[in-house]
């Protein structure tokens, strides 16, 4: 497939790399990376899958691929681990996330294998 048409299917997505939150000038996304980090890290959330969802998000903000990769590693764990029976629905939006990570890296390949999980 095009990286056009992966373009036009990853747009149709629900995750963060599609609900427009207007950040990339408004806030500094490395001092959001911090607090997130440290959240994840000290709280014990029922979401914390949710935040490294986010996290990745942010990464992918500063270019830092490999550790948006990672967080959303660990979400996936975390979703599996303590929502087994939620996991198919809750991982949809880690599945969206990693398929636009894939798309800039230029992994075609693996925004393909995203899609067709979700």
């Amino acid at each position: 497939m095009s990286p056009l048409r992966l373009k036009e299917k990853l747009q149709a997505l629900q995750c963060h790399f599609t609900w427009n939150f207007e950040i990339r000038d408004k806030v500094d996304a490395a001092h959001l990376l911090q607090t997130l980090a440290l959240r994840i890290a000290h709280t014990q959330y029922q979401n914390q899958a949710t935040l490294l969802a986010m996290q990745a998000y942010l990464c992918h903000l500063q270019g830092q691929y490999e550790d948006a990769l990672q967080s959303l590693r660990e979400a996936e764990e975390i979703l599996q681990r303590d929502h087994p029976d939620n996991f198919p629905r809750q991982v949809l939006v880690i599945y969206g996330n990693y398929a636009w990570i894939y798309y800039h890296l230029a992994h075609y390949d693996l925004v393909e294998l995203y899609l067709e999980k979700i």
